[in-house]
Protein backbone atom coordinates (compact mmCIF):
# COMPACT_ATOMS: atom_id res chain seq x y z
CA UNK A 1 0.00 0.00 0.00
CA UNK A 2 1.21 3.23 -1.03
CA UNK A 3 1.82 5.96 2.15
CA UNK A 4 1.34 2.80 4.69
CA UNK A 5 4.00 0.93 6.83
CA UNK A 6 2.93 -1.74 9.18
CA UNK A 7 5.41 -2.53 11.91
CA UNK A 8 4.78 -5.42 14.13
CA UNK A 9 5.98 -4.13 17.31
CA UNK A 10 4.89 -6.49 20.75
CA UNK A 11 3.17 -9.64 18.86
CA UNK A 12 0.11 -11.81 19.69
CA UNK A 13 -1.20 -9.90 16.81
CA UNK A 14 -1.09 -6.05 18.33
CA UNK A 15 0.75 -4.13 15.98
CA UNK A 16 1.61 -0.02 15.49
CA UNK A 17 -0.36 0.85 12.22
CA UNK A 18 1.92 3.99 10.75
CA UNK A 19 0.49 6.08 8.10
CA UNK A 20 2.51 8.23 6.49
CA UNK A 21 1.93 11.84 6.25
CA UNK A 22 2.12 12.01 2.15
CA UNK A 23 2.80 16.42 2.55
CA UNK A 24 5.69 15.50 5.00
CA UNK A 25 8.22 13.43 3.58
CA UNK A 26 9.63 10.93 6.75
CA UNK A 27 6.95 12.28 9.12
CA UNK A 28 4.21 10.01 10.13
CA UNK A 29 0.55 11.49 10.03
CA UNK A 30 -0.54 8.89 12.47
CA UNK A 31 0.38 6.21 14.98
CA UNK A 32 -2.69 3.57 15.87
CA UNK A 33 -2.30 0.47 17.91
CA UNK A 34 -4.54 -2.80 16.03
CA UNK A 35 -4.98 -6.43 16.65
CA UNK A 36 -5.40 -7.83 13.72
CA UNK A 37 -7.87 -11.16 15.08
CA UNK A 38 -10.62 -13.86 12.93
CA UNK A 39 -14.06 -13.76 13.72
CA UNK A 40 -16.24 -16.27 12.17
CA UNK A 41 -13.28 -17.74 9.51
CA UNK A 42 -12.81 -13.75 8.50
CA UNK A 43 -10.04 -11.46 9.24
CA UNK A 44 -10.40 -8.53 11.07
CA UNK A 45 -8.83 -5.63 12.26
CA UNK A 46 -9.68 -3.89 15.71
CA UNK A 47 -8.14 -0.89 16.11
CA UNK A 48 -7.37 -0.25 19.87
CA UNK A 49 -6.15 3.80 19.54
CA UNK A 50 -3.48 6.03 19.02
CA UNK A 51 -0.05 5.28 19.94
CA UNK A 52 1.41 8.11 22.93
CA UNK A 53 1.94 7.95 26.24
CA UNK A 54 -1.19 7.29 27.74
CA UNK A 55 -1.53 10.71 29.49
CA UNK A 56 -3.60 12.43 26.69
CA UNK A 57 -6.12 9.59 25.09
CA UNK A 58 -3.63 7.71 23.74
CA UNK A 59 -2.99 4.13 24.57
CA UNK A 60 0.63 3.33 26.02
CA UNK A 61 2.23 -0.32 24.76
CA UNK A 62 1.56 -1.91 28.48
CA UNK A 63 -2.16 -0.35 28.01
CA UNK A 64 -2.73 -1.65 24.22
CA UNK A 65 -1.49 -5.18 25.53
CA UNK A 66 -4.04 -4.97 27.85
CA UNK A 67 -7.01 -3.93 25.64
CA UNK A 68 -5.45 -6.67 23.33
CA UNK A 69 -5.42 -9.25 26.14
CA UNK A 70 -9.19 -8.14 26.87
CA UNK A 71 -9.89 -8.49 23.09
CA UNK A 72 -8.66 -12.55 23.07
CA UNK A 73 -10.83 -13.17 26.10
CA UNK A 74 -13.86 -11.53 24.20
CA UNK A 75 -13.04 -13.61 21.13
CA UNK A 76 -12.67 -16.81 23.49
CA UNK A 77 -15.99 -16.85 25.18
CA UNK A 78 -18.84 -19.39 23.82
CA UNK A 79 -20.04 -17.79 21.52
CA UNK A 80 -17.27 -16.06 20.60
CA UNK A 81 -17.71 -11.61 20.48
CA UNK A 82 -16.39 -9.17 17.84
CA UNK A 83 -14.17 -6.92 20.03
CA UNK A 84 -14.80 -4.15 17.35
CA UNK A 85 -18.54 -4.80 17.43
CA UNK A 86 -18.00 -4.84 21.47
CA UNK A 87 -16.53 -1.43 21.23
CA UNK A 88 -18.94 0.21 18.98
CA UNK A 89 -21.66 -0.93 21.28
CA UNK A 90 -19.86 0.62 24.13
CA UNK A 91 -19.40 3.45 22.77
CA UNK A 92 -22.85 4.14 21.58
CA UNK A 93 -23.95 3.02 24.85
CA UNK A 94 -21.67 6.00 26.68
CA UNK A 95 -22.55 8.54 24.54
CA UNK A 96 -19.43 9.00 22.90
Amino acid sequence: MEGHQDFRLTGGGLYLFIKADPSRLGKSASKLWQMAYRFLGRQKTYSIGPYGNGNDGTFSVATARQKRDAAKVLLAQDPPVDPSIEKQFRKASSGG
